[in-house]
């Protein structure tokens, strides 16, 4: 309903770009931190940051910080097994939205409680916002996303509600399935053959360039730039967290170097070759920044 409002021009442009700046905010708060930072602590934040992103994540309604994380370091030890919170070999509707829709099984509710948070348990940010989880999320989710525009441009709480609460959510909802969903059905395996995350051109194109190379992410998880390395470009995240680096804070941003890639590659890559030549679009980022380019004519 909310998408079709903003098609007919039945709601304010400005309401339409209010939502569109609150799911931009809603994915840094999944992508950015609950999952490089929290989840796989891939970088450190200075308190600021960590209030900052917080509120971004707050912003998704997809449980608190400590239940996201917990979930998906789960996700990572037992990926697309039976203790797996969305098991991938459960089916593409279960792995993208199905699981939040049962309870989860003996086996992962099990690993639920086992898995290591105590970090997190550590961060008073974290627990802050756990504790205060419902009121937070009716504030930051509902009433402001929706007084703002009523307030400031006159638009109808109806108009609002659907565009900028309503849509928005379900929006990032599906975003954050995709890489569940999409980014362990399909896709290369350049740096394991042996698990079902591929690197998927299409997973990274609906991701905004952010979890496109999933296959490079479950073997290098403390990777701040989740893959995007060698002629992957476009991370928007990644280019976030640099930003932040830059101002200080973010700090200790952890990556791989090309020598340990390289090596892993070799190792438990597929290494088939189903291209015909060097200008063959589907020929792999990796290969092609591997490949040495002799007496090269100068420009």
């Amino acid at each position: 309903m909310g998408l079709y409002y903003c098609l007919s021009r039945r709601v304010y442009i400005q309401t339409t770009i209010f939502g569109i700046m609150l799911a931009i905010l809603s994915e840094i708060g999944v992508i950015c931190a609950a999952h490089r930072y929290w989840s796989h602590r891939s970088f450190k934040a200075e308190w600021p940051l960590r209030v900052f992103f917080m509120v971004c994540q707050t912003l998704t309604f997809q449980y608190s910080i400590l239940q996201w994380v917990r979930i998906h370091r789960v996700h990572h030890k037992f990926s697309d097994t039976p203790r797996d919170p969305h098991n991938a070999n459960a089916g593409l509707f279960f792995s993208h939205i199905g699981w939040i829709l049962i309870h989860p099984s003996e086996e992962v509710t099990e690993e639920l409680k086992k898995i290591y948070v105590d970090d997190l348990k550590k961060d008073r940010i974290v627990m802050f916002q756990h504790r205060y989880y419902i009121p937070l999320t009716i504030l930051l989710c509902y009433i402001l996303p929706t007084i703002i525009p009523c307030y400031f441009w006159r638009e109808s709480v109806f108009m609002t509600f659907c565009v900028a609460v309503s849509l928005r959510l379900v929006i990032v909802l599906h975003l954050t399935g995709l890489t569940n969903s999409l980014a362990h059905m399909q896709g290369k395996k350049p740096f394991d053959k042996n698990i079902r995350p591929g690197d998927s051109l299409l997973a990274w194109f609906l991701s905004f360039g952010d979890e496109g190379w999933h296959n490079y992410h479950h073997v290098f998880p403390w990777d701040y730039k989740a893959s995007e390395y060698w002629g992957y470009k476009g991370g928007i995240s990644s280019t976030l967290v640099d930003f932040f680096a830059r101002m200080g804070w973010a700090y200790d941003l952890k990556t791989t170097s090309a020598d340990v890639t390289i090596k892993r590659r070799l190792r438990t890559g597929d290494l088939s070759c189903s291209i015909w030549g060097w200008k063959d679009p589907n020929l792999d980022s990796v290969d092609r920044a591997l490949t040495k380019i002799n007496y090269q004519k100068k420009p």
